[in-house]
C-alpha cells in the first residue's frame, strides 16, 4: 500500500523502475499461484521457488529507486518518513531475505527423499 502512494505520481509510475515493480510482481504471482493449485507438481514447485531468485532483486531495487524518486515530492511528514524507510528496508533487508529465497530454491531443485516406510521394490 505504501508503494501505491509513490506510484500515484505519474512520472514515477511511467518510469522503467515503475514498470519493473509491476512486471516483477506479476511474474512472481503468475508463477506462484499454480503451485497452490497443484502442490504435488514438481514443475509448479520449481517455478514457485526459482522465479523469485530473479524477480525479487529486480522488484526490491525498483521499489527502492521509486521511493528515492518520490521522496522529495512528498509533503506529508508521516508518509515521507515511511517512504524514506523503503530504501534501506529493501536494500539491506532484501539482502537478508534473498538468502532465504535462495535456500528455498535450492531445496526445490534437490530431489525429494523417498518417503519413510514406503518400499519401492
Amino acid at each position: 500500500l505504501l508503494l501505491l502512494g509513490v506510484l500515484i505520481k505519474p512520472h514515477i509510475a511511467a518510469s522503467e523502475a515503475g514498470h519493473a515493480i509491476i512486471y516483477a510482481w506479476a511474474i512472481t504471482e503468475v508463477c506462484r499461484y499454480p503451485y497452490y493449485m497443484s502442490p504435488n507438481s514438481s514443475i509448479c514447485r520449481k517455478l514457485r521457488y526459482i522465479v523469485p531468485l530473479i524477480t525479487f532483486p529486480i522488484g526490491a531495487v525498483a521499489e527502492a529507486y521509486c521511493a528515492y524518486l518520490a521522496f522529495p515530492l512528498i509533503k506529508h511528514r508521516l508518509l515521507k518518513s515511511m517512504v524514506g524507510m523503503v530504501v534501506p528496508t529493501n536494500l539491506i533487508g532484501g539482502a537478508f531475505v534473498y538468502a532465504n529465497i535462495a535456500g528455498k530454491a535450492q531445496s526445490a531443485l534437490s530431489p525429494k527423499p523417498a518417503s519413510a516406510g514406503i518400499k519401492t521394490d
